[in-house]
């Protein structure tokens, strides 16, 4: 018996058996080297009492009744306590046997429990922080879209129009923009430095400047207005007369003089194609 006493000392896994009532009718002296405690001082109810977290006589309900519904054997994770007052995670397989006693085999998978919680906490924060990402980036994308004019405003300056706007990511560095008065009709299509939020940011800036350049200072020659934008975009990122960024904008300008009935364009890496009757 010593020798087989000394064996169960030295093994990996817990074997503990609950008799009808539940109360631990043996637990094997392995429990030392897994819990702390002496075998002795968890026999009848003190497996539950001194091993328990909190709710034992419901854990200990619970596992008599869940063994009982599948197929007299169940296996289930549980957290445990040590003679230290640690907390330990002991895999259990447990199997009912014909004296109506529950043979439970423990294996301690505190290490694996941990990493698996760890890696939860870790998914649970990078969802958090994705979510408050993505909910940024849509506030950010109906700002965007405030300063982008409707279908409805190139229907009304021409007779057939579309408009195809397709952003490669929720917001976007590309923008398209109209203005039209008495005498002229001013369209601009632009893609800025990036992709994203940079782009979106330069977004903002590019179409502050053509509403200052056209509308406020009423430069309306597609020539004039890149230069404009082209000196007013080195301002804006310039500090003492250093350029701090080289972001910049390819665009082309159309503008049309309603009075004369012509049209010029101008493009900054951008081009113009002109279809007549169908070519």
């Amino acid at each position: 018996m010593n020798k087989l006493n000394s064996i169960l000392e030295r093994i990996n896994n817990l074997i503990v058996i609950l008799n009808e009532e539940g109360d631990a009718s043996y637990v094997s002296p392995s429990v030392k080297h897994i819990l702390g405690f002496d075998s002795r001082e968890l026999m009848g109810s003190n497996w539950w009492l001194k091993t328990g977290l909190s709710n034992t006589e419901e854990m200990r309900d619970t596992v008599l009744k869940r063994i009982s519904i599948n197929d007299n054997q169940l296996q289930f994770e549980r957290e445990v306590r040590t003679s230290l007052g640690g907390v330990k995670w002991i895999l259990w397989n447990a199997v009912l046997s014909e004296d109506g006693s529950i043979v439970g085999i423990g294996s301690d998978i505190t290490d694996k429990k941990n990493t698996e919680l760890d890696l939860e906490r870790k998914n649970a924060e990078l969802n958090c922080k994705t979510r408050e990402i993505v909910e940024s980036l849509e506030y950010a994308q109906r700002l965007q879209s405030t300063i982008l004019p409707d279908t409805d405003a190139y229907k009304k300056a021409f007779s057939d129009a579309f408009v195809l706007f397709k952003p490669k990511d929720i917001v976007s560095g590309d923008f398209h923009w109209i203005f039209e008065n008495d005498f002229h009709i001013v369209v601009a299509a632009v893609d800025c430095t990036g992709h994203g939020v940079p782009g979106a940011m330069m977004s903002i800036v590019g179409n502050t400047l053509l509403r200052t350049i056209v509308i406020k200072n009423n430069i309306t020659d597609p020539d004039h207005i890149l230069y404009a934008m082209d000196e007013e975009l080195k301002l804006a990122m310039s500090q003492n007369g250093i350029i701090k960024a080289k972001d910049g904008m390819d665009m082309g300008v159309v503008t049309i003089n309603k009075q004369k009935n012509t049209l010029l364009f101008s493009g900054a890496f951008s081009s113009m194609i002109s279809i007549r009757s169908g070519v």
